[in-house]
């Protein structure tokens, strides 16, 4: 199985996964086919310390992604369905006060 190979066969498997292809045998028409593929980069060797910055962009994306997905909304739906939000006391004391006050009309 070669690197291409095994890129499908990765991604077929987890599509959100990230991968970094590495080969010494690299062409400009692979590495456009590994892009395709869904590679997240792609880097020839030898390599060096600039090459292997790929690997940590890739960690640090599939590190936010995963965040991104954890994501949890700080407030219900619910909350904010009047328009306003906020759960702090004043904030409370506040919507409470405006809830009793009679309603202003706007002149015409």
């Amino acid at each position: 199985m070669n690197g291409l190979e095994t890129l499908q066969h990765i991604r077929s498997i987890n599509p959100k996964q990230m991968v970094v292809l590495m080969t010494a045998f690299g062409t400009a028409q692979t590495a456009i086919e590994a892009m395709k593929y869904g590679a997240f980069d792609y880097i020839m060797k030898p390599f060096d310390r600039r090459s292997a910055h790929g690997a940590e962009t890739a960690l640090k994306a599939h590190a936010d992604m995963r965040a991104v997905g954890d994501y949890k909304p700080a407030i219900n739906t619910e909350d904010y369905k009047e328009g306003i939000v906020g759960s702090s006391p004043v904030m409370q004391e506040s919507l409470r006060s405006s809830a009793r006050s009679p309603r202003a009309t706007s002149p015409s």
